[in-house]
């Protein structure tokens, strides 16, 4: 992912691509994460609600892939940062 990109496309399980409009880019501790959010109908948000994704880059390739992140303890880190940044401005 570029710095100018501001959308990812994912491809589910049945082979659909969902765009994900990337809200920010938050660097902790050692990993790199997405907040992202969609108006796909497939993808079931809540108004308000945001995605966030681990961005791991394959070192070989040096390809990125993106997995959704579910540990509460890191997803709170996340935004906490997110909401910290926003402070700062």
């Amino acid at each position: 992912m570029n710095k100018q990109q501001d959308t990812i496309t994912l491809v589910n399980k049945d082979g659909r691509s969902i765009v994900f409009d990337i809200i920010a880019g938050i660097k902790i501790d050692s990993g790199f994460y997405l907040i992202t959010t969609t108006n796909d109908p497939e993808v079931q948000l809540d108004e308000g609600e945001a995605l966030v994704f681990k961005v791991v880059k394959k070192l070989l390739s040096n390809k990125e892939s993106y997995e959704l992140e579910t540990d509460d303890a890191v997803l709170d880190k996340v935004f906490a940062e997110y909401d910290r940044l926003l402070d700062a401005q």
